[in-house]
């Protein structure tokens, strides 16, 4: 749903840190599990759904209604159709997912936890960009000086 949104991936981690602000807190895996935790949720934020080798009857059908639930939320936020911002929408969505499927608060907050992390907390890039990613040129921000409008 968040890629279908067109969401880039710090993005997603922000999708995830909204989840986590609705749930309780967690204590954070103990080191010596912690980076074999953090890979399994990095494959499984860069995991084609469609494509799981076994899955359930429906299955393909589920994928295809988030896909498409995450296309339409990004053209509510485009046309200014949402109240509150596609992220916070899309945080609310997958909280919804979570719980029509019996998943424990805890393990959505641990869920949540873990996809900040792929984002922001280690030194991995958070979505394989094959032939890695490069900065073109001459795109990095601009130095403002205070008082100076952005």
């Amino acid at each position: 749903m968040n890629r279908a949104a067109g969401l880039d991936p710090f993005e997603i981690g922000d999708v995830w840190a909204k989840v986590g602000n609705l749930r309780p807190a967690i204590k954070a895996p103990e080191m010596a599990h912690r980076a074999e935790a953090i890979a399994a949720m990095r494959r499984l934020m860069n995991a084609d759904a469609a494509k799981r080798d076994t899955t359930e009857p429906g299955w393909l059908g589920r994928v295809a209604a988030f896909e498409e639930a995450g296309r339409c939320l990004a053209r509510f936020a485009a046309s200014g159709q949402l109240r509150r911002g596609l992220r916070a929408v899309l945080a609310h969505h997958a909280i919804f997912a979570f719980n029509r499927a019996a998943i424990p608060v805890a393990e959505q907050a641990a869920a949540a936890w873990l996809g900040w992390q792929v984002a922001f907390g280690d030194d991995e890039p958070a979505a394989a960009y094959p032939g890695g990613f490069r900065m073109p040129p001459g795109c990095f921000p601009p130095r403002f000086r205070r008082g100076e409008p952005p």
